[in-house]
């Protein structure tokens, strides 16, 4: 069972130092941040964007190489929402949708941008899928924030396909 926590915690994870996929949903997620202070905070395992250090509601988790140890951690957490940009082009196609798999097995309901790598994610059942601009990332979160049925039933959704079929 997950823990009850105060407020809606939000994960983003990369292995990269520099990570410009978080550019994506950078904007949205300053404008959440500002709309919903005393309700929502950001975790970032691995690289913390600039401009993310230092402010209140934002956790930073150093980059854990060992993955077992990785999950073991990343799971007790608990997180409700996972952000997975990704960007539609040749060598990003070339991946896989990890993040589609980590945040299912640990009941995060996720957003993923719209891109061949998710497309195993049913928009509204698996996760919520949504086009690279400041607007639909900002919608998205906005969504699953404010609609507490909705990201629990993405996330048990989620946690099942995954179980079932990984």
């Amino acid at each position: 069972p997950r823990p009850p926590h105060r407020k809606i915690r939000i994960v983003y994870v990369t292995s990269r130092r520099r990570d410009t996929l978080a550019d994506i949903f950078a904007p949205a997620l300053r404008q959440v941040l500002q709309r919903y202070p005393d309700s929502v905070e950001v975790t970032f395992c691995g690289a913390l964007p600039e401009g993310f250090a230092g402010q209140a509601n934002i956790h930073h988790m150093p980059f854990e190489p060992n993955y077992d140890a990785f999950m073991r951690k990343f799971s007790a957490h608990s997180f409700d929402i996972g952000l997975a940009p990704m960007v539609d082009d040749a060598f990003h196609r070339s991946k896989t949708n990890n993040k589609f798999r980590e945040y299912g097995a640990c009941g995060i309901a996720g957003i993923y941008s719209s891109s061949s790598v998710y497309a195993e994610v049913s928009a509204g059942e698996l996760g919520l899928v949504v086009a690279n601009t400041s607007d639909q990332w900002a919608a998205a979160l906005t969504r699953l924030i404010e609609d507490a049925a909705l990201r629990q039933q993405i996330a048990a959704q989620a946690e099942d396909y995954i179980r079932r079929n990984y």
